[in-house]
């Protein structure tokens, strides 16, 4: 499915301090710029069907649709100034978009 790297599975268990048995779902949406970008959000449960990924404290909740787009990717998050965010590193993706958003990866 996909891998988190020790930085996105430390803040994923951050912002799922008050949920226990909660995860962050990752879902792969068609849009952007010609091509895919990431939706994120937090959940209380996975929805039956789901794959789960669980790392120490974080969980992700991919749902049967996104997970082949999935395969293989790395999320990553980084601490900036600006407050940071998750990137994607996805091996299914062709090329990256051209307009800075790291959450988006163009199929061209």
């Amino acid at each position: 499915m996909l891998t988190l790297t020790p930085s996105a599975r430390d803040k994923i268990s951050e912002l799922l301090s008050n949920l226990p048995q909660g995860g962050v779902r990752i879902a792969v949406v068609l849009g952007g710029c010609a091509g895919i970008r990431y939706a994120l959000g937090l959940e209380r449960t996975p929805t039956p069907g789901d794959a789960v990924l669980r790392d120490g404290n974080a969980a992700v909740f991919v749902d049967p649709d996104s997970a082949p787009s999935l395969k293989g990717t790395v999320v990553d998050f980084t601490a900036n100034i600006g407050g940071g965010g998750f990137t994607f590193d996805n091996p299914n993706a062709i090329g990256r978009c051209t307009c800075g958003d790291p959450n988006a990866a163009c199929g061209q």
